[in-house]
């Protein structure tokens, strides 16, 4: 009971997520560029490892299509949180999604290697044509933290919480206002998302590497249990994080 209490009121009542896992090491060639990373995962890659994206017809081959986004899947993982000592009648917490993609412009439209600054003017671009982006007001934020509220069940949400809802809203999910965070010496395209009732939140960092692809990966929060999201977020963005300083893309032009 003691220790069912202690977990319940330090955020720990979970099991699952990324530290469920063994991590292994990937190597992945993009063209002539060398992509590692190191991550959780139930057993490493069984699929090819080299991506020659810049060889002709290969990236229409392999290539998956969403509306207007082309991309070849690098690796994805699923990172489930269930409740340990919480009554959830089952229903997992929520997940942690990891994506890594090779993305292609646009027809008609170009980046440039290297270029962050072009990348993101470009991604900014994409926001004016689509109406499935959030372009909340304040009245609008202040109804969505309400009801937030509501579904934690808590009284009050910290002046840290509330500034970081606050900005994951207001930036689209295609950056007009957008970051660039480095880790070691590698700079990265950030922007983040989150819907509505903040039941899913998205964080992104981007590199071009080509004048047509660019490197993407995404890290998706979904919560099933709203009420509960407060309970595994830590740990899922301490992951994001550790995962995010394994990743290094040996660039063969730098």
């Amino acid at each position: 009971m003691v220790k069912s209490f202690l977990n319940r009121i330090t955020g720990r009542s979970f099991h699952g997520g990324p530290d469920a896992h063994r991590r292994f090491n990937y190597k992945v060639l993009l063209d002539k560029d060398l992509l590692t990373f190191c991550i959780p995962c139930t057993s490493p890659m069984a699929f090819p490892v080299l991506f020659p994206y810049q060889t002709p017809g290969w990236f229409e081959l392999y290539t998956d299509q969403r509306q207007q986004h082309r991309f070849v899947c690098i690796n994805q993982q699923q990172y489930w949180y269930s409740g340990h000592f919480l009554r959830t009648r089952g229903e997992p917490l929520g997940q942690l999604m990891l994506s890594i993609w090779l993305k292609q412009v646009t027809e008609g439209k170009s980046i440039a290697r290297h270029n962050i600054e072009r990348l993101g003017h470009y991604l900014s671009g994409q926001g004016k044509d689509s109406s499935s982006y959030i372009f909340g007001s304040s009245a609008q934020l202040n109804t969505a933290l309400q009801q937030y509220h509501t579904n934690r069940r808590s009284n009050t949400l910290t002046a840290a919480q509330r500034q970081d809802y606050a900005a994951t809203r207001h930036k689209t999910i295609l950056p007009q206002c957008y970051s660039v965070k480095s880790f070691g010496s590698q700079p990265w395209l950030h922007y983040t998302h989150a819907s509505r009732a903040f039941t899913r939140q998205y964080h992104y960092y981007c590199y071009p590497l080509s004048e047509q692809f660019y490197l993407k990966i995404r890290f998706a929060y979904k919560a099933n249990l709203p009420a509960y999201f407060h309970y595994w977020h830590a740990n899922a963005r301490a992951a994001q994080q550790s995962i995010m300083q394994s990743v290094k893309l040996r660039l063969h032009d730098v």
